[in-house]
This record gives C-alpha cells, sequence and structure tokens, in this order.
C-alpha cells in the first residue's frame, strides 16, 4: 500500500501545481489580505469635475438667457410707453381749440369766402355751426365753435372782409399787438381776449369772462 501510495503522490503535487498556476494565466495573483483585483464601478474623481463644469455651463447659459429677455422685455415696455406718449399727444394736440379752428377754416373756408364775398344772403349756419354776424367800422362773421369752463369762455373763428383783426363780438376795444400775427384784448372787469390769424381773412379767437 506504501509503494502505492508513493507513486500517487507526484501526480497529487502536478495537480496542486496546475491548479496553483492558474491564476498566475487568467487573473492577477493577489496579494494577502487583497480582496481581489475586481474592477470598480462608477465614475472616479477624473469623470466628476467635467460633469460638473458642463452643470456650471448650462447653468450660467440659462441665466444669460433669462438677463437677455429681461433687457428684451423692458425695451419693449420703454417703446411702447414712447409710443403711447406720442399718440397721446398727438391726440390732445389735434382737439386743442386752436388745432380744430384751423380744422374748420381748411374744410370750410373757401365755400364761405366766396360765399361772403359773392353779396349772396348768408345762411344761419354752416355745418351745424351758427353763423353771427356783427357790424361795425369792419364787418365780421363769428362762428362759435365750443366753450370753456362754466360756459364764460368761449373760441371760434371769425371771417373778417378787410381782413383786419377784431375783438369778440366785433365790440369797441383796442387790440395790442401780441407777437406775430396775434393780438390781445382787455375790457371792464375780468374781459379779456386774444386773436390769431389762421388764413387769409380768417382769424381764430379766445374770450373770457
Amino acid at each position: 500500500v506504501c509503494r502505492g501510495l508513493h507513486r500517487r503522490l507526484p501526480a497529487v503535487r502536478h495537480r496542486e501545481e496546475t491548479v496553483a498556476a492558474v491564476p498566475a494565466a487568467g487573473f492577477a495573483a493577489s496579494a494577502p489580505g487583497d480582496r481581489g483585483s475586481v474592477p470598480r464601478t462608477g465614475a472616479g474623481p477624473a469623470s466628476v469635475a467635467p460633469s460638473r463644469r458642463r452643470m456650471a455651463e448650462h447653468a450660467a447659459k440659462r441665466l444669460w438667457n433669462v438677463e437677455n429677455m429681461k433687457q428684451k422685455t423692458a425695451f419693449l415696455a420703454v417703446g411702447v410707453l414712447l409710443l403711447a406718449a406720442v399718440l397721446i399727444g398727438w391726440t390732445v394736440g389735434a382737439r386743442a381749440p386752436e388745432n380744430k379752428a384751423a380744422q374748420f377754416v381748411r374744410e370750410h373756408g373757401a365755400a364761405f369766402s366766396a360765399l361772403a364775398d359773392s353779396g349772396q344772403p348768408i345762411p344761419a349756419t354752416l355745418d351745424g355751426i351758427a353763423i353771427d354776424t356783427w357790424d361795425g367800422a369792419h364787418l365780421m362773421y363769428e362762428f362759435r365753435l365750443g366753450t370753456g369752463t362754466g360756459d364764460r369762455q368761449y373760441w371760434g373763428v371769425y371771417y373778417s372782409p378787410d381782413d383786419v383783426p377784431l375783438p369778440f363780438q366785433n365790440t369797441d376795444v383796442s387790440l395790442l399787438p401780441d407777437g406775430e400775427g396775434s393780438w390781445i384784448w382787455q375790457a371792464a372787469g375780468d374781459n379779456r381776449g386774444t386773436t390769431k390769424k389762421l388764413a387769409e381773412k380768417w382769424y381764430y379767437f379766445e374770450a373770457g369772462f
């Protein structure tokens, strides 16, 4: 029996050597206490830095887009306000008494001038506006187009066939020059007024009492 065991021992040793050599062929040998050379999964410090950089760049881009949108909105708001101011100013100016008086003359001045100069009877109204005729040293055809506060202020236009400025209702008061093509008058109390030339034989007037 001992002889048989001695004969089989080399084969056993050979098998142990073969098994011990297997790690060297397929895997690196592990040091004592080592848990093995199994590769770790997950990103390391080298891969975390680029990810954080991309996040920072994305956040900066979003912030820039927000600021850019705020600037565009602010510019748009300013543009709208400026346009509104221009439109309001234009509307107020177009409705101002003197501008409305000038518009009346542009629309009806030529036709009425031809009628007055022809010697034909003057109608009582023109486009719904009453025509008041005032005699004096110079004839006057007055069109009262509007009133002011408390119906104690009047404004309108008048046609002067002699092309001379006249006070309100052709009253007997003196006109004082107040700039080119403009005159003022002052009567007893708070009675006062102004007149301005708009076109040939046509004048604008304001009167307050």
